[in-house]
């Protein structure tokens, strides 16, 4: 809970720098938003999008399950 705590207090007090700052809100928005980004595929770059989803180690392929299996 304290992670979600501080993450919302982040983006709350960038919120009001941001409306604060009139003159230079678009180019701060704009960082805060690259930042955002930055961090997210910083976050996100040894995902594997593309491989098959690993199934649960109690499941059955589908021909096993259907009984089709070559005796």
């Amino acid at each position: 809970y304290m992670t979600t705590a501080g993450v919302l207090a982040l983006v709350y007090g960038f919120v009001l720098v941001v409306l604060q700052l009139q003159d230079y809100a678009l180019l701060v928005g704009s960082l805060g938003l690259v930042l955002v980004l930055a961090v997210v595929m910083y976050l996100s770059r040894n995902i594997n999008w593309y491989s098959p989803a690993e199934e649960p180690a109690g499941s059955l392929a589908a021909g096993e399950a259907s009984g089709a299996a070559a005796s």
